[in-house]
């Protein structure tokens, strides 16, 4: 972009000074009309040059512009699942830590994909690998755009989570640690159950991302110790399991419905 930027500015410059070189001549006072006529087309001609040269240099911009833009949107996604990565996970949450005071209340939901590690021992990485990329998209599935999904690292996934009250975004938890828990994954000839265990903090106004992150994670500790395939969160009064879920599992959205036809 700088190299365009400074080839812009010569061929303007250059433009300029010959357009002056040319007007000098009408001043002239024995200018004759057929050479004002001349010089006129020479600017025309000059101006269209110069269209040319700029309307290059737009279609240039345009394309490093977009692939400024890809470079951008890859550094921040995972490339085996598609969601967002570690780095992209940490900008946004430090921007809801520093959005908060609105009203509404933010979580930070950490799940850990149970037992993964054998997965790799059975069936070899190409089963976990593909494991992985299904959980994920059990993840976009079930949270649409109303939450924030990202891979934090090996098999352990992010999601930040907005709601009206603690209980809403505990309840959106559940929903998701459920979800995620209930899909089964065909791959080749085989049909695997998924499960995970899920630990969610509330954000705080002088929170960093490493404390938010610590505290998601004594939950999912706390969830890996009384079993796995369940999700704890960080009340007033210490640890509490998520509300039991049983029967089909929902999206975020259709959560939001039920939500809204239980109002009277």
């Amino acid at each position: 972009l700088q190299v365009i930027s400074h080839r812009v500015a010569a061929d303007v410059s250059a433009h300029s000074e010959k357009v002056v070189h040319i007007t000098d001549r009408l001043a002239t006072p024995t200018t004759q009309p057929e050479q004002v006529l001349s010089t006129i087309n020479e600017i025309i001609t000059a101006n269209q040059a110069m269209q040319g040269q700029l309307a290059d240099a737009q279609k240039r911009i345009a394309q490093q512009t977009r692939m400024i833009e890809q470079a951008s949107l890859q550094a921040r996604t995972d490339a085996l699942t598609g969601l967002a990565n570690r780095r992209a996970l940490n900008e946004f949450l430090a921007n809801c830590i520093g959005a908060l005071g609105d009203g509404s209340v933010t979580g930070l939901l950490l799940m850990d994909i149970d037992h993964f590690k054998s997965f790799n021992d059975n069936f070899g990485h190409a089963t976990g690998d593909a494991v992985l990329a299904s959980f994920a998209r059990s993840m976009a599935t079930c949270c649409g755009e109303s939450s924030y999904s990202a891979r934090y690292g090996g098999e352990e996934f992010a999601v930040v989570l907005s709601g009206e009250s603690i209980d809403d975004v505990v309840r959106q938890a559940t929903e998701v640690r459920y979800f995620v828990s209930e899909q089964v994954i065909s791959h080749e000839d085989l049909q695997l159950q998924i499960t995970a265990s899920g630990g969610l903090c509330v954000l705080l106004p002088d929170d960093t991302c490493t404390a938010a992150y610590e505290r998601a994670d004594k939950g999912l500790y706390q969830s890996k110790k009384a079993g796995r395939n369940r999700g704890f969160w960080l009340a007033d009064n210490g640890w509490l399991p998520f509300p039991k879920r049983s029967g089909a599992a929902h999206t975020l959205i259709d959560l939001a419905r039920t939500k809204d036809s239980d109002t009277p």
